[in-house]
């Protein structure tokens, strides 16, 4: 387990990365992966300007990973996200094997962590309210309003 602090500074790794997809025009998610003291792999949502519907934050960060680290599993390593993660990223984060997830904002409608608990996974979950993550998450909703 991390501790808070280190938690909140991985958090606005997550939320740096999310602004720059945003900048770049997409919706602004994003996730690090951390392991060991170091970030290995960070990544946001490409979807839009990539056409890859699939290109989500988590599963974009998830892929570079492991082929960063040469493996499919990430037992030993940590997942930020800025907003909790949906069914399609939940997915990936149980095939990887995460050993944690933090995730800075609940996302009542598109959110689906507890199906981690469901499909009787040992990854740990962790909701860090955060700030910087609330915004991103209101900018998302506005947008969609």
């Amino acid at each position: 387990m991390g501790d808070a602090k280190e938690d909140k500074q991985l958090l606005l790794a997550a939320v740096r990365i999310a602004r720059e997809g945003q900048r770049e025009g997409n919706q602004p998610y994003g996730a690090v992966v951390f392991r060991a003291g170091q970030i290995i792999a960070e990544a946001y949502n490409s979807a839009a300007t990539s056409g890859d519907r699939l290109s989500h934050a988590e599963t974009n960060a998830l892929d570079s990973a492991c082929r960063r680290l040469g493996t499919s599993s990430l037992a030993d390593c940590t997942l930020y996200c800025t907003s909790e993660p949906c069914i399609l990223c939940v997915g990936a984060i149980a095939w990887t094997g995460v050993g944690r997830v933090v995730y800075g904002v609940a996302d009542p409608i598109d959110g689906a962590i507890g199906e981690l608990q469901t499909i009787e996974t040992n990854i740990a979950t962790t909701h860090l309210s955060f700030d910087e993550c609330d915004e991103l998450f209101a900018e998302i909703t506005q947008k969609q309003r």
